[in-house]
């Protein structure tokens, strides 16, 4: 039950997680003299990415923090470490899921004792997928310790490829909202949920441009109380030969995503089935985009979430929305490629369309305009997608939802076109432009003339430092990466010298702030062999113009 997926993971206290799933095995660590406490429960939901089976996890420590800025280096954490008996985890199980006959949720501490506060930060640590293989990996058969299971669309030929946890000796930096802390009141009782957004943060690589493809996770997970959440259903009615994994459902609020998933199941009338749960009950209404390849977009307007009874039965089922059938149709599509510097970039795509269902045969007639910005992440390696996007070149199909009048979809005004802008920690936007089908097959700049983003900082230090060979490492590596981090996300990326005493190009890093603490992660390697090496450099006091961060590589098994 434990393991029932681990579904948008990072963003949570998930110190109530592991606490209980540990008992006497792990050790907490509060560095407070406060006694004060109250209870809080944990579960995760359900999380799938396109063409993917199975994505893994094995987490080693979990630390919380009230301080939304401090870094591992500062006092004040408590700290949960399960490193000696670390937990893999299934965050794609299928059984998890509502339309696979589960609850949507996994239960992983009912009734946690804390110490009561409100928490801004959570830093949760993965093993590095380079580590020897942990032994709860080892159980599940799993090649690596975090490991993606994808599915070959032409021949439904599963292959596990490695998950990269950059730097993952920094943790996962997981900041609440200053309006949203992680309360936990003394004496009282929370719950809450915690949402990965696979189909968005995990990130398929071409890291040795050969085709040899593996993924990298570039999380931005999602907490939730669940004493007020809701959900939505749905099936889609689609034609021969398309399965589950050709979809995309995403929830979108005052047009950005929310949380995104795929089909998965068959309902009675032979539909390819969607849950999308737990949603936070708001004011504000969410939008369903669904998008899926060679066909057209659908999108259902104005949804308004009811709050469900937890945990989700058969009963409480009956008051998620219901999206029953989406009648899916034959479309057009064109690929387009970007290539980015700062190689950490995402890019995103806004498409305004206007829609009328006037002088049609509906119930209730709507017109209107709807906006909506989706994300895609560039694969850090190079910049670019690892495989071409592939954007819809037809006008969507909108309804403006109203459960009396669900079949009808107006089709609205927007023939492919798309606006494009690219966005990267610790950088200014790029400018923006417009795509359409004409662009099919281009790989495109955002800026023009073609340069990097600007960095969105006063104050810059050039970080720089050797490359040298740990006992064991290959010596003769041919090819070498370093990736600047910052709380796990990946910034940019240099080559590096990976001979036995060489170094790595210089990084541009803003200084003197709060958040100006990195982490360094390094890859190299030759046809046979495989090292990696981590670093971190602290400038958030930096004087001077440039600073020094060494760093060793180790041997990693053959497999990894």
């Amino acid at each position: 039950m434990m393991m029932k997926n681990f579904s948008q993971l990072w963003n949570g206290l998930v110190i109530t997680i592991l606490a209980a799933l540990l008992g006497g095995c792990g050790s907490l660590a509060w560095d407070s003299t406060t006694l004060t406490t109250g209870d809080v429960g944990i579960d995760v939901s359900y999380a799938t990415a396109p063409g993917c089976k199975n994505v893994w996890i094995t987490v080693k420590q979990l630390w919380v923090h009230t301080n939304p800025v401090a870094e591992i280096t500062d006092s004040g954490w408590q700290k949960l470490d399960f490193s000696a008996k670390p937990l893999t985890i299934n965050l794609s199980d299928p059984a998890l899921g509502i339309d696979g006959g589960g609850t949507g949720v996994a239960q992983l501490a009912d009734r946690l004792t804390v110490l009561a506060a409100d928490y801004y930060q959570i830093r949760l640590f993965l093993a590095a997928t380079e580590d020897p293989l942990a032994s709860s990996a080892a159980a599940k058969s799993l090649k690596y310790n975090n490991q993606v299971d994808d599915i070959d669309p032409g021949t439904s030929v599963v292959t596990s490829r490695p998950l990269r946890i950059p730097a993952a000796s920094q943790g996962i930096s997981i900041v609440r909202d200053a309006k949203s802390p992680l309360v936990v009141q003394a004496g009282s009782y929370a719950r809450y949920a915690i949402n990965f957004n696979l189909a968005r943060d995990l990130v398929k690589t071409d890291r040795e441009k050969t085709g040899i493809y593996e993924y990298i996770l570039k999380p931005q997970p999602l907490i939730i109380n669940m004493a007020n959440v809701g959900g939505i259903k749905g099936s889609l009615k689609t034609f021969a030969n398309m399965s589950g994994f050709n979809f995309v459902v995403k929830v979108v609020q005052a047009g950005n995503e929310v949380l995104s998933g795929t089909p998965n199941g068959i309902n009675a009338d032979g539909n390819l089935a969607f849950s999308l749960y737990p949603l936070p009950v708001t004011k504000d209404t969410y939008d369903v985009v669904i998008q899926g390849r060679k066909t057209d977009t659908f999108l259902i307007h104005n949804i308004t979430v009811k709050a469900t009874n937890f945990p989700v039965t058969a009963e409480s089922l009956k008051s998620f929305v219901n999206l029953d059938p989406v009648p899916i149709v034959n479309g057009s599509e064109y690929p387009i490629n970007f290539s980015v510097k700062p190689t950490g970039a995402s890019l995103s795509f806004s498409r305004t369309s206007s829609f009328s269902s006037l002088g049609a045969s509906c119930v209730e007639c709507h017109t209107g305009q709807v906006s909506v910005t989706e994300t895609y992440h560039l694969d850090p390696f190079n910049g670019k997608f690892a495989t071409p996007l592939y954007l819809s070149s037809n006008p969507p199909h909108i309804k403006t939802f109203s459960e009396k009048d669900f079949k009808f979809f107006a089709h609205a005004a927007n023939n492919g076109t798309y606006k494009v802008v690219a966005n990267a920690l610790f950088h200014k936007p790029s400018a923006e432009i417009d795509i359409n089908a004409a662009n099919a097959g281009q790989t495109l700049t955002l800026n023009n003339p073609p340069k990097p983003l600007d960095l969105d900082a006063t104050k810059v230090v050039s970080v720089q430092g050797t490359i040298s060979l740990g006992a064991g490492a290959p010596t003769a590596m041919t090819k070498g990466y370093v990736l600047a981090t910052h709380g796990g996300m990946v910034i940019d990326l240099v080559e590096a010298d990976m001979s036995g005493a060489g170094s790595y190009s210089p990084f541009t890093l803003p200084a003197g702030r709060f958040d100006s603490y990195y982490g360094l992660y390094a890859l190299g390697w030759n046809d046979t062999s495989k090292a990696a090496g981590i670093g971190s450099i602290d400038i958030r006091k930096s004087t001077t113009p440039s600073s020094k961060a060494d760093i060793t590589m180790l041997p990693v098994l053959p497999a990894n």
